[in-house]
């Protein structure tokens, strides 16, 4: 059975030369044989960098309808005492000034002119407020029993301020509207969901379930958080 060497591209077959039994070349070679794909130096840049990426996570049990989370580099998270620290000295954020918040956060009501309408369909859906709109007229219909049953309303927020990049820089100044919702316990499980919108458009989102004071959580548009809801058992 031949194989072919992959540090010079011939051909390799398992047998005995000499006293030597392996995969052997047709000639002697300055190399052993040597399958697979080789790692090249491109390979290693790439490796290094995902380390060095930054990535981010939950940290902690939400509050509030509030997931919080802490941004990281797998290379980090391998680090302890003073490589930790000289890791940290080195890769520390240039400090930059950033404008002023312009509103800081406040609650608003889901018919609000700043509400997105996915962030209004979601906490009309969990509040049980539907909106009717006869002959083009919007208006707002009396507060019904939530249309998802055992969910309420935890947070519907608007602030606006610079929206901050991975780096520390302004990207621009950005009206945030964030919605919380907790469902019902079923079996000892609690369901989550939790979104953002930046200046009217979908910015990110997560379902979780909160059981035995852990949180498992998994990252959802507008679409899958409503059907997480309305799914509820």
């Amino acid at each position: 059975m031949s194989e072919i060497c992959s540090r010079c591209g011939e051909e390799v077959r398992y047998g005995t030369r000499g006293d030597v039994t392996g995969y052997l070349h047709r000639e002697d070679k300055d190399h052993l044989p040597g399958f697979g794909r080789l790692w090249t130096a491109e390979d290693s840049a790439r490796h290094q960098a995902e380390l060095d990426r930054l990535r981010v996570r939950p940290v902690g049990e939400v509050e509030d309808g509030v997931q919080k989370i802490e941004f990281y580099t797998t290379r980090r998270v391998g680090l302890k005492g003073e490589a930790a620290k000289a890791y940290d000295a080195e890769h520390a954020p240039e400090a930059k000034a950033l404008p002023p918040v312009e509103v800081w956060g406040h609650t608003v009501a889901p018919d609000d002119p700043l509400v997105p309408q996915g962030a209004r369909l979601i906490a009309e859906l969990v509040s049980g407020v539907t909106r009717v709109t006869p002959k083009g007229k919007s208006s707002k219909s009396p507060k019904h029993p939530p249309m998802a049953p055992g969910w309420e309303l935890r947070r519907l927020t608007h602030a606006r301020g610079p929206y901050v990049g991975s780096s520390g820089e302004c990207l621009s100044i950005s009206d945030t509207i964030v919605v919380g919702a907790r469902g019902p316990e079923v079996d000892g499980a609690r369901r989550i969901a939790v979104a953002s919108w930046r200046d009217g458009a979908f910015d990110f989102g997560y379902t979780g379930v909160i059981k035995g004071g852990a949180l498992e959580t998994t990252i959802a548009n507008s679409n899958a958080l409503k059907a997480w809801i309305k799914d509820t058992p």
